[in-house]
């Protein structure tokens, strides 16, 4: 009986946490899209809107769709392949809008003159692009992990696809987090409002990766065994 309780409790406590999580990641895109538009929009200011939209908001909540406790797809009664249709058409939506930011934010910088992949951002935003690509791959063939058992089984193909993807995404919101220090967010926001919003993206990184980690962690622990 106690172990049920405290089973109930946990769930409560994980489903509180992952909306809580939810209106994180709105907020922050919410608060982006109000800093561009506030202003001209010139075409620089597609870059952080694209990347907020693709990877804070789809990679995120795409990535959500398998936590155990997201209440809006348990709302919704997806099946499993319901949720793996749901995941990778987010995800491909999330990469097409992140990718299309970093070509604009390119093309502005030999557009003014200026050196690519000379700050820290810069470095791990190309970084995060590029991982995009093993991504990619490994997603499609985890989509046909079962057609493609007779050269890697289908539990090491998810697991790839998640290594992949923890690392893609790890690097992505670092690259976030170092937009925090960018000019362009630094003249608009004092230091309280950017601590918040460094506090707030480390809550969602966290949270949106637990679940992936332990699970990359669980099984390589099975394969040194």
């Amino acid at each position: 009986m106690e172990v049920n309780s405290m089973t109930s409790r946990l769930a409560k406590i994980g489903a509180s946490l992952t909306m809580l999580v939810h209106v994180f990641i709105l907020s922050y895109c919410v608060f982006i899209v109000y800093l561009c538009l506030s202003n001209e929009v010139v075409l620089f200011t597609w870059h952080p809107l694209l990347l907020a939209l693709g990877w804070i908001l789809l990679m995120g909540e795409g990535i959500l769709v398998f936590n155990s406790h997201n209440t809006l797809i348990k709302h919704l009664g997806l099946t499993h392949k319901g949720k793996v249709r749901a995941h990778w058409i987010i995800q491909g939506v999330a990469i097409s809008l992140s990718v299309s930011g970093y070509i604009i934010v390119y093309v502005n910088k030999d557009l003014n003159g200026k050196r690519h992949l000379h700050s820290w951002h810069g470095i791990f935003g190309f970084v995060s692009i590029i991982s995009c690509i093993p991504v990619i791959v490994s997603g499609v063939t985890a989509l046909y992990n079962y057609r493609l058992k007779s050269y890697i089984s289908p539990v090491n193909n998810k697991l790839i696809h998640r290594i992949c993807g923890v690392f893609t995404y790890s690097v992505g919101f670092a690259t976030m987090l170092l937009s925090l220090y960018t000019h362009w967010f630094q003249r608009k926001v004092d230091t309280t409002v950017m601590i918040l919003w460094f506090v707030i993206l480390c809550v969602i990184i966290i949270w949106c990766l637990i679940s992936p980690y332990f699970k990359v962690f669980n099984r390589l622990k099975l394969i040194v065994k």
